[in-house]
């Protein structure tokens, strides 16, 4: 009789224990309700973001974003078109001043930004580099390449719904901002065609001066802007 108490005793117990466990352990939907997603689109291109809020003041977000495009580079005494890419990761912390959609952001962006253009030859086959013209049996090739790299400040507002969002939902979200990228690196590669020595040396000389040219016209770009506005989902 005793060795069924006892052993209805534990059962009652062990059951008890399992129910206990059942009701305290957080669900899926509660370990990921402060998590949400996002897709963008703006002037870095398309992209994403994954966000964390610890409370409706503040939140982080880690996204990446790209875009490829034909581009023109118009500069004094030489046109260059080519392509150009971006490829930007980014990790921002959000504040909410007053717990709703309003948010000031601040953080890094990656930057990797290339260009790598032609110099565009006249419809008479001419090549201009530093405004003089050469013909294709004096230069061949006058290559641009202008890169941002590096990790950089940005610093920005927007505005987003995912405080607004008490359960599992769809959000808008928009950014305005700068990243302070710095002046651009820039290097001109001239192929001279020539086998006179001299005319090389004039397409050399050219070639310098027109890169510290482009060097000069480029320098004042000393940020990047950013406008995208996206669609987030909170978990």
């Amino acid at each position: 009789m005793i060795k069924h108490v006892l052993a209805s005793s534990l059962l009652v117990c062990a059951t008890s224990a399992v129910f206990a466990d059942t009701t305290t352990a957080p669900t899926n939907v509660d370990a990921f309700q402060n998590t949400g997603i996002s897709l963008k689109v703006g002037t870095a291109g398309l992209g994403f973001d994954f966000t964390y809020s610890f409370d409706p003041h503040f939140k982080v977000r880690a996204g990446y974003s790209f875009a490829n495009g034909t581009q023109t580079v118009n500069s004094s005494d030489m046109n260059q078109r080519g392509k150009l890419e971006l490829n930007n990761a980014d990790l921002l912390a959000d504040y909410h001043p007053w717990a709703g959609g309003f948010r000031v952001t601040g953080g890094l962006n990656v930057v990797n930004v290339n260009f790598k253009g032609h110099a565009e030859k006249t419809a008479a086959g001419y090549t201009y580099i530093n405004g003089t013209p050469y013909s294709s049996t004096e230069v061949g090739s006058a290559d641009l390449d202008v890169q941002w790299h590096g990790a950089k400040p940005y610093l920005g507002i927007g505005y987003d719904g995912f405080n607004s969002r008490q359960n599992a939902g769809f959000f808008f979200t928009t950014d305005v901002g700068v990243i302070f990228s710095g002046s651009p690196k820039v290097q001109l590669d001239t192929n001279c065609a020539a086998s006179n020595p001299v005319i090389c040396a004039n397409v050399d000389q050219d070639s310098k001066k027109q890169e510290d040219q482009l060097k000069e016209d480029l320098h004042s770009i000393k940020w990047l802007p950013i406008l995208q506005v996206g669609l987030g989902y909170r978990f």
